[in-house]
């Protein structure tokens, strides 16, 4: 998207992207996906301090090395010299070892004692493997701002006529000022934003689980216009973007951004069942006057040799004086008014059939021999995923 000033790209970025960003679950995606940011480095989804399970009193950090490995180092335990004590006991992390004269000089100024009145032992523990606890916390909520921005860049890059749709006023307003309080009231989500129902009805050509970002536009009776955003298969949202129906006549649109080739395409539904489903194959009903003739068919039919005649490798449809009707059986298929009723499951198989309006043949090898057609079903398997 090209069309934002810098300005509002600015605001934009401090009051809408950070939200979703800097999610907890968005930064375990950039680090599983070694995604790096705008200065170079990777996101440290355990950022923060930690304690060990046997031991709460000792904290932990977990820091990340240059290739984006987990580090987790011991923060220095320093204990209070009760009144009456005669030692202290205090630890810290091995890879801060040169530190530890600067900490005892810490306590015994603190405690007011001269160092030549110590006496100091160490000790060395190495802890394979150790519980960690830590808590985390996980937006539920204003996270959304940010699938909100990018629905609403995604449906008005597509549908140019949505600069003027109520509702896309509605959004673009709150997105401007990035409220969040409007949003909750105003903007109709569906799911929570982690759910994958909503993902469903386009699981069989979609393939949501390789991790890449997919936007789909769509329109459903009761609802208009919906935009459904899908980040790294860890966020899914549905949003309302218009309770106006039109935008799309029939179609549905699904934007790919493939994260590891960094290209972003869209596909209308043609093209989408084009990369999904295999090229039409075409099987034709016959019609029969006789028994008779239905059975010498058959038997005709059992020709290791049996196949249609092709001509420019097209097969053309016939009148009964053996006289080419259409040069090839798509250029009736395709006629509007033809009787179409849907066949198969619609997931792995597309099968349409397509009842004819007029007597037509089809010529059959070996003999040149002419077979009238009543219905043609033309049938298409799915083949994989985008």
């Amino acid at each position: 998207i090209y069309s934002v000033c810098s300005d509002c790209n600015s605001k934009l970025g401090s009051r809408v992207d950070s939200k979703l960003v800097n999610h907890t679950f968005m930064e375990f995606a950039r680090y599983r996906h070694k995604i790096r940011g705008k200065k170079g480095g990777l996101s440290n989804p355990f950022a923060g301090v930690g304690v060990l399970s046997d031991d709460p009193e000792q904290k932990i950090r977990t820091e990340m090395d240059d290739d984006g490995n987990f580090v987790t180092r011991l923060l220095p335990k320093i204990p209070k010299l009760e009144s009456g004590s005669t030692h202290i006991q205090f630890s810290i992390d091995a890879a801060d070892r040169h530190l530890k004269d600067t900490v005892i000089d810490k306590i015994l100024k603190r405690n007011g004692i001269d160092r030549s009145q110590v006496n100091f032992y160490e000790e060395t523990e190495r802890s394979e493997r150790p519980e960690i606890h830590q808590m985390m916390l996980f937006d539920i909520s204003d996270f959304k701002i940010g699938l909100l921005k990018i629905a609403y860049e995604f449906t008005i890059d597509t549908l140019p006529a949505y600069f003027e749709d109520e509702v896309g006023k509605i959004i673009a307003d709150i997105l401007h000022r990035g409220d969040l309080q409007a949003m909750k009231g105003k903007v109709q989500f569906f799911g929570n934003g982690f759910t994958k129902k909503i993902l469903k009805p386009l699981e069989h050509l979609v393939d949501f689980e390789n991790d890449n970002h997919y936007l789909v536009l769509i329109e459903a009776k009761a609802l208009g216009l919906i935009c459904q955003v899908n980040l790294f298969n860890s966020i899914s949202i549905a949003i309302q973007m218009s309770t106006k129906q039109g935008y799309l006549d029939r179609n549905i649109i699904v934007g790919i951004n493939d994260i590891r080739k960094c290209t972003f395409e869209k596909l209308d539904i043609c093209e989408l069942v084009k990369r999904t489903y295999s090229s039409n194959e075409y099987a034709f009903q016959f019609w029969f006057a006789t028994k008779d003739q239905l059975s010498d068919f058959e038997a005709f039919q059992s020709n290791t040799e049996y196949e249609y005649y092709y001509e420019n490798d097209r097969i053309p449809f016939y009148d009964r004086w053996g006289r080419i009707r259409y040069t090839s059986i798509n250029d009736k298929l395709l006629q509007p008014n033809l009787s179409h009723v849907a066949e198969g499951d619609d997931v792995n198989e597309i099968i349409t059939k397509i009842e004819l309006d007029e007597e037509l043949f089809v010529m059959l090898s070996p003999g040149m021999r002419f077979v009238q057609v009543a219905a043609v079903r033309i049938i298409q398997r799915r083949i994989g995923k985008v």
